[in-house]
């Protein structure tokens, strides 16, 4: 919307004001005639028409008005708007179809608003239409009549078209117009006694205008807070602050005493209590605005003493960093005393919008002191929704059952932050832990910004968060790392020692093996020692049985043969190999037959040798026969033979040494010459 650049500035000699010259009714009717009025005097009341001296006849022909007037006063006051409501001369349908003025700009059916706007905070100088706190329109509230302003300005728009179609509405602005506009100063004052009532209790509150919300530029608000017990006292404990450093709070006592200033001491004012039945504070924005602002509690008592009263020492802290942890470790002045501390947690103003959740969850509450209190609150004031309430050392089975398991995440997007509070008498600053971190959700797996880094629970984080044994993600996700191989610096004498590390190992491992297998050996063979002698012992202490003889293998010998003889259920009888001296007797024979025998020259004798009698000729073994021809005689017997023979003589029955001489010896027929026969004959 297009503003009339041309100005009017009003003379308060005149006795109405009028919202709209002259001038608006030959100016286009989709631009607005914007006019600015002061109002310096404290307590005048200034009347304000719809035209100059009153006239709506001007309007009679239905045409367009819009018309903007903008009033200041000074900046310790306030105004107070008194006019007629609507309700006593149209009804709520009328009042609905009649200030629809904005929805329908093209309808030719009767239209009337009247708005008060209150400008925002950061704005300075002439206004903008659009740049309002607050928009309240008389059709809002059809029953009320007095609308206050929390500022030392105030805005009023008008717009109108086609009313003489409705004789009500007609009949309504002759009722409006003029309305009425007073000053008055900007104080407060508080009463009450430590003895509630209904109309008055012993507790109460004051804030700076608008908190939560930004309090407005070059305003300033007294509060006087009096005990009706004109021997009671006054107490007054801060909840929130903050102010901006430029911005001016004082606080008196009631013989004007400064006790507080911010001025000289920028900081939360600490918990104070009157000398007497009063206190004064005084707040003056100059030409500054802050998002808050300031609340305090104040309270009616009877009693001066004040055990509990918090410290005067400041432990308040802003935590606006992308994460850490909220703590008491460097507060060692406050052991021993009353504390009452607030923590702020929230990002820089000027950081990246980016960032627009914050991740809070409280690890340990288990300090020691008396009547110790925790709060936290979703958002940066007390009169935030709180989230959490502990009282005393809490487990961490308890803070478990407590809080969820993933933590809180601040609900407010534009300004997200939350207000923690800490009270009691304490005794040790060990303790608590309240773990904190920024950040915003991303689906994908690689957050877009760098030096993020995303969890696993789609969280973006800042990466100087991993690894430092925090869990600012929430689900542990940036605590699980990883050395990365950047860390070392790489060069031939770590490789080296690398490898003398390698072989060191690899030798004292083989070292390690060898040692065990010696060890392992040693032990076997001693339990196999000790079994073999067990099982000899008891061989030697039990005989053999009958069963044992005659199922096992035995050794027999025929002749000059030894022969296996196994059990009936095995093979009969095993003929056993010859021994060396039997193979000696009996050499390879040649294959064909009929081949004869050979003698073996090792038993031939040799003309040297004295030749055996014929007893002893007799005393000899069998003369050998076979197929072949007989050996010759000539053939001196081995000396091994001889060494028998003269060893082991072999008994004979004696003979008729001179038919053993004269005639050959006849062939035995007895039964073991044959089988000696047999035998013979079996090894050629």
């Amino acid at each position: 919307m297009v503003l009339k650049s041309n100005l009017k500035i009003f003379d308060f000699a005149e006795t109405s004001i009028p919202i709209c010259s002259l001038e608006a009714l030959s100016s286009p009717s989709h631009l607005p005639a914007k006019h600015v009025a002061a109002l310096p005097t404290l307590g005048q009341t200034s009347s304000f028409s719809l035209l100059p001296n009153g006239n709506l006849s001007a309007v009679a022909d239905g045409r367009h008005l819009q018309c903007i007037l903008q009033l200041e006063t000074c900046v310790n006051c306030l105004l107070s708007v008194q006019y007629a409501t609507p309700r006593g001369f149209l009804s709520d349908l009328d009042s609905k179809l009649i200030s629809k003025c904005d929805e329908t700009p093209s309808s030719n059916e009767p239209c009337f608003n009247l708005e008060f706007l209150e400008p925002k905070s950061d704005q300075n100088g002439v206004r903008r239409l659009l740049d309002y706190y607050t928009r309240t329109s008389i059709w809002d509230f059809p029953g009320r009549s007095t609308l206050n302003s929390t500022t030392s300005a105030i805005t009023i728009r008008l717009f109108m078209k086609n009313v003489i179609l409705k004789q009500k509405l007609m009949n309504y602005l002759d009722a409006l117009f003029p309305f009425k506009i007073t000053v008055f100063e900007n104080i407060e004052v508080l009463t009450g006694s430590s003895r509630p009532t209904e109309q008055e209790s012993a507790i109460g509150f004051i804030q700076s205008p608008r908190f939560p919300d930004a309090y407005p530029r070059n305003i300033q608000k007294n509060f006087t807070i009096v005990n009706r017990n004109p021997k009671g006292f006054v107490r007054l404990v801060f909840d929130d602050f903050h102010m901006h450093f430029q911005s001016e709070m004082r606080i008196l006592d009631s013989d004007f005493t400064e006790l507080f200033n911010s001025r000289s001491d920028y900081r939360r004012p600490p918990a104070l209590s009157s000398k007497a039945d009063r206190l004064f504070v005084i707040f003056a924005s100059h030409d500054f605005s802050q998002l808050i602002g300031f609340r305090a509690k104040y309270e009616f008592v009877d009693d001066k003493e004040w055990p509990e009263q918090p410290t005067y020492i400041d432990c308040d802290r802003h935590f606006e960093s992308h994460g850490g942890v909220v703590s008491m470790t460097n507060y060692d002045e406050l052991v021993h005393t009353h504390i009452d501390c607030v923590f702020l947690v929230g990002k820089f103003p000027s950081m990246s919008s980016t960032f627009d959740h914050i991740y809070l969850k409280v690890e340990e509450f288990h300090m020691q002191g008396y009547g110790m209190k925790l709060e936290v609150h979703d958002g940066m004031t007390s009169t935030s929704e709180r989230l959490l309430f502990l009282m005393d050392a809490q487990s961490r089975s308890q803070l478990a059952l407590k809080q969820p398991t993933t933590g809180y995440s601040s609900s407010d997007h534009t300004m997200p932050a939350f207000y923690v509070r800490l009270r009691g008498y304490l005794t040790s600053t060990s303790g608590l832990s309240i773990v904190y971190s920024q950040f915003y959700r991303w689906s994908t797996a690689l957050c877009p910004g760098n030096g993020e880094f995303h969890c696993e629970n789609a969280r973006c984080i800042k990466t100087t968060l991993r690894c430092d044994t925090i869990n600012h993600c929430g689900d542990g996700s940036d605590e699980v790392c990883s050395v990365s191989d950047d860390i070392y610096e790489h060069s031939n004498d770590n490789e080296i020692a690398g490898i003398i590390t390698v072989v060191i190992g690899a030798c004292l491992l083989l070292l390690l093996i060898l040692l065990l297998l010696a060890i392992l050996t040693r032990v076997y063979r001693n339990k196999l020692v000790f079994r073999l002698r067990r099982e000899v012992s008891q061989l030697q202490r039990t005989p053999p049985t009958e069963t044992d003889i005659t199922t096992g293998p035995s050794m027999q010998t025929v002749g000059d043969r030894r022969f296996y003889v196994l059990p009936e259920n095995q093979i009969s009888v095993i003929e056993a190999p010859p021994t060396y001296d039997d193979a000696l007797k009996h050499p390879s024979v040649l294959t064909g037959y009929p081949t004869p025998a050979y003698a073996n020259p090792s038993y031939a004798q040799s003309p040297t040798e004295d030749t055996p009698t014929s007893s002893q000729a007799q005393e000899g073994p069998p003369t050998y026969t076979s197929r072949a021809q007989p050996t010759p005689s000539s053939a001196p017997p081995p000396a091994t033979a001889r060494r028998k023979r003269q060893q082991k003589p072999v008994e004979r029955p004696p003979a008729d040494t001179t038919e053993a001489s004269s005639s050959p010896r006849p062939q035995d027929d007895s039964p073991e010459s044959s089988e000696a026969a047999k035998d013979s004959e079996s090894w050629v």
